[in-house]
């Protein structure tokens, strides 16, 4: 019997071994059928069990963490190379404490540990291996999860398509305290621009990004075209922002510099001041104390103590006329004020304190998140609150001319006198 090429091909497809007999292939549900799986398989299937659901996570799973539903979640580290004794995760929304992770079998370095979050929560995390923190390689967002209902926001991402502002240290004013001034694209001197004031400002620009922020959100038209100061604080930041004296008198010099030398909107309802944590307290102060010049007020995570504000301004005039935007995290803690019980929810006085404020019959926009104390969580509501005070739709009051602006002006007034000079000479 003769056999053609195509039939000596079909008996090996026929007699040859399976792929799958000898090498296994395994799918997944999720983590807890892998568990599962690997937990019944025999010794010599289980590194392909791994390796397989490792696989699948990051293909068909969803990605690293591995998001179960909606609130639950499993923190996942392998390394197949390395010899691992001990492995923890820390949450920023716990205060970045250690939570010590389980590990999936002796002398396996797989380790994992699972939380129960809000369906909306963002949070930046980090691994400990062996005492050293440690990234998360199969996480392209790294050290960011979000959860399902979580929406992602880029408006911090560069995009080279878009017009520019520029930034630029306010040497001429200040070196210590340190100072910088965006202008945004297309600045003209002509023109009036808002000008918000950030406490901490180095914070604001080098990790939370907001000049890029800027950028991006008037290049979309989300917002009306701003000048932004970033103010640091002396080498002792408690000291400086604690000692109220001080900063108000930084802030009274600054202002008048920068209405002195820029086209600013040269009023209360122009003027915005952004603080976090610490100087979000700052923030509260410069409303309360310095009304004539400042209505808008922007308050990220104030750190406080819940009955300074009512106490210290239960006579604070209703008729000051103020502007407040808050936002805080439900997961952030007392962790900072040793005499506060550990645990006590910021959230919950932050509501008290905006209460107050409405108490006051002053404008309130309170913002709760599923977030912890973190840069990135003031960073991604950036936007909200620069929207909330100065949309598109911001028409700015007349603006007296700069000292710029009168330099400029000079030349010419000096044309009109002796012109009018010559004028009364021939008469």
């Amino acid at each position: 019997m003769k056999i053609n090429s195509l039939g000596f091909v079909l008996l090996l497809i026929i007699f040859l071994p399976s792929p799958s007999n000898s090498i296994p292939s395994f799918t997944f549900t999720d983590f807890y059928d892998f568990f599962n799986q690997y937990k019944e398989a025999e010794p010599g299937d289980k590194p392909v069990i791994i390796n397989d659901y490792l696989s699948w996570q990051n293909s068909t799973g969803g990605g690293f963490p591995a998001i179960v539903n909606t609130t639950h979640v499993v923190f996942i580290y392998y390394d197949a190379n390395t010899t691992i004794t001990n492995c923890q995760v820390a949450l920023d929304i716990y205060n970045w404490n250690k939570c010590t992770m389980l590990q999936l079998d002796s002398g396996v370095s797989f380790f994992y540990h699972t939380f129960t979050l809000h369906p909306a929560t963002r949070l930046d995390y980090n691994f400990f291996v062996n005492g050293v923190m440690t990234t998360d390689s199969r996480n392209p967002y790294f050290p960011e999860l979000a959860m399902p209902l979580f929406e992602r926001e880029f408006n911090h991402i560069y995009r080279p398509d878009v017009p520019h502002g520029t930034i630029t240290p306010l040497s001429n004013y200040s070196t210590d305290p340190y100072v910088q001034i965006y202008l945004p694209p297309n600045f003209n001197r002509s023109s009036a621009y808002p000008v918000v004031y950030f406490a901490d400002g180095s914070l604001y620009v080098d990790y939370m990004k907001t000049p890029i922020i800027l950028d991006n959100l008037i290049a979309d038209n989300l917002i009306f075209p701003i000048i932004a100061v970033f103010s640091n604080p002396l080498e002792d930041r408690a000291s400086y922002y604690s000692n109220k004296i001080t900063y108000l008198n930084h802030l009274d010099s600054l202002v008048t510099y920068i209405d002195d030398h820029y086209p600013t909107v040269d009023s209360r309802t122009g003027r915005l001041h952004v603080g976090l944590s610490m100087t979000g307290y700052s923030s509260v102060i410069v409303g309360l104390e310095r009304s004539n010049m400042f209505r808008n007020i922007a308050i990220q995570s104030m750190a406080f103590w819940p009955e300074d504000i009512p106490t210290n301004y239960s006579d604070a005039d209703s008729s000051l006329d103020l502007n407040f935007w808050i936002c805080c995290g439900t997961y952030e803690i007392w962790f900072d004020y040793p005499v506060r019980t550990v645990g006590g929810n910021r959230s919950e006085d932050t509501k008290e304190v905006a209460q107050f404020f409405r108490d006051k019959t002053w404008n309130v926009s309170l913002h709760l998140y599923p977030e912890g104390h973190s840069y990135a969580f003031w960073a991604h509501v950036m936007d909200e609150l620069l929207i909330y005070f100065f949309p598109p739709s911001f028409i700015p009051p007349a603006t007296r001319p700069t000292t710029t602006n009168s330099f400029y002006l000079l030349p010419a007034l000096l044309v009109l006198l002796i012109t009018s000079l010559y004028r009364r000479k021939q008469l």
